[in-house]
C-alpha cells in the first residue's frame, strides 16, 4: 500500500494471504494461513479491546453527597443494626445533586529559560504552597458526614471526564489535594465502549503519522474468525475476538476516502483545530424516500441519466425495502458540536434495477467497493452543527 505524506487512512482495502507462525498467541497454533492487512495508528487505537495507561491532568473533583433521609441519622443510629438496614432500604432518601469543583488557578508554569536549580526551587515552592491553594482550602472545609465519596475530574482535549478514586473518603480527599493540577497515571477504557460506538476523545491525532504502520492478521481459530495486531517488529500487540470491528474500520476508511467533509474533519483533528468525540456505526437502518426526495447519490445520477418520475418512484421503493449502514462522527470546536454522517447501501438490493434501468444499474455498480464480501456504495451525506 503506497502512503502519500499527509494521507489520512485507517486500513488497507485488500488483504494479502500470508503464512505466519502464531505460536506466541498461546492458542496452540503454529504455521497458519492468514489474511494480512496494513493498519494505521488510528485503527490500532480503535481496535484495541484493552484499557491503556495514560497521563492526564487532574483539574478537579465531583463531591457526591449522602442521600437525605426523612429519618434523621441520629435516630437511625439508635436502632439495632438489622433494623437500620431495613430502614435504609425502605427510606433511602432523596439524592443531593453532586457538586463539581474545578481548580481555576491551574498549575504554575515554570519558564523554560530557568536552569535546573531554579526549576527545582520553583517546584519546591509550588509544593509548599499547595495546601494554601483556594481549591484545597475549600476542600478542607467540606462536611465529611454529608459526603458519600469523591470522583476525580481530568482533561480530555476540550472535554472534562470523571474517574473513580480508591480508598476511604479521607484517602480520596487527600488524593485530590495532593494531585490537583498535576499529571497523573490513569487506566483509560478501550475505545469501543459499546458495540459499534467508539470514543475518540482520547485519540491524540496531533501525533498522527501516515507512515506509521501495523500488521493486522485475520485467521480462523476453532472454526471462528479471530485476529491479532503486530507492530513493525512483528511483536504481538493484542488479540481481537470481535472481528466485526474490522469491517467497521473498512467502512471508516472508505468514508474518509469518498467523503471530502470526513477527510477535512480528520485533517482538522490532526492540525488541532477540532477535537474528535465519538465515532458511531449503525447497521440495518430504514429510511423513507419518495420520488421527490431521494438520497444525494440518486439525485446526482438521476439527473445525469434523465430518469423519469415513474422510474424514480420505483427506485424509492427499492430503497425503502432495503436497509442501510450509517457512520456518524461527532466533534467539538470550542463550545460548538459538529456531526458528519454518511450512509452506505448494499448493491445487492438493486438487482431488480438491472432489467428496467440497465445503464443506471451498471453506473452504480461502477461506484461500488468491496467490504466484508458485500458491494457497497456511498448513498447519502448529512453534516452540520448540532
Amino acid at each position: 500500500m503506497k502512503i502519500v505524506k499527509n494521507d489520512i487512512w485507517v486500513i488497507s482495502p485488500q488483504g494479502q494471504d500470508q503464512n505466519y507462525n502464531l505460536s506466541k498467541l498461546n492458542l496452540g497454533l503454529k504455521q497458519v494461513m492468514v489474511k494480512e492487512y496494513e493498519i494505521s495508528s488510528i485503527a490500532k487505537y480503535l481496535l484495541n479491546p484493552h484499557s491503556h495507561k495514560a497521563k492526564r491532568k487532574m483539574v478537579g473533583c465531583t463531591i457526591h453527597y449522602n442521600p437525605k433521609s426523612i429519618i434523621s441519622k441520629s435516630a437511625r443510629e439508635k436502632l439495632p443494626k438489622t433494623l437500620q438496614n431495613i430502614v435504609n432500604k425502605l427510606f433511602p432518601g432523596k439524592p443531593f445533586k453532586p457538586k463539581i469543583m474545578i481548580d481555576s488557578s491551574g498549575k504554575i508554569d515554570i519558564p523554560e529559560d530557568f536552569d535546573d536549580n531554579l526549576k527545582a526551587n520553583a517546584e519546591t515552592i509550588t509544593e509548599i504552597l499547595r495546601p494554601y491553594k483556594p481549591f484545597n482550602s475549600t476542600l478542607n472545609k467540606i462536611d465529611l458526614s454529608a459526603i458519600s465519596h469523591l470522583t476525580g475530574i481530568f482533561e480530555s482535549g476540550d472535554v472534562l471526564k470523571q474517574f473513580n478514586l480508591t480508598g476511604t473518603l479521607l484517602d480520596q480527599i487527600n488524593d485530590v489535594k495532593d494531585n490537583i493540577s498535576t499529571d497523573i497515571n490513569l487506566f483509560l477504557p478501550a475505545a469501543q465502549r459499546v458495540k459499534g460506538s467508539f470514543d475518540l476523545s482520547e485519540l491524540n491525532l496531533k501525533l498522527y503519522d501516515p507512515r506509521e504502520r501495523y500488521r493486522l492478521l485475520c485467521f480462523d481459530y476453532n472454526s471462528a474468525p479471530m485476529a491479532c495486531v503486530l507492530d513493525s517488529e512483528k511483536r504481538i500487540q493484542y488479540l481481537i475476538k470481535d472481528t466485526d470491528s474490522i469491517r467497521l474500520m473498512h467502512m471508516f476508511d472508505l468514508a474518509i476516502m469518498l467523503h471530502p467533509v470526513f477527510k477535512d474533519q480528520m485533517e482538522a483533528y490532526v492540525k488541532g483545530m477540532a477535537q474528535p468525540q465519538v465515532l458511531s456505526f449503525s447497521d440495518d437502518l430504514k429510511m423513507a424516500w419518495d420520488e421527490n426526495h431521494l438520497p444525494m447519490f440518486y439525485e446526482k445520477v438521476c439527473s445525469k441519466f434523465d430518469i423519469a418520475a415513474d422510474d424514480k418512484k420505483e427506485i424509492s421503493k427499492m430503497l425503502n425495502y432495503s436497509t442501510f449502514t450509517s457512520i456518524g462522527m461527532l466533534s467539538s470546536l470550542k463550545n460548538d458540536s459538529f456531526l458528519s454522517s454518511v450512509s452506505f447501501h448494499d448493491f445487492e438490493y438493486l438487482r431488480p434495477m438491472e432489467k428496467g434501468l440497465p445503464s443506471l444499474y451498471h453506473a452504480i455498480k461502477h461506484n461500488t467497493h468491496d467490504i466484508a464480501g458485500k458491494k457497497m456504495y456511498l448513498l447519502d451525506v448529512i453534516e452540520g452543527k448540532i
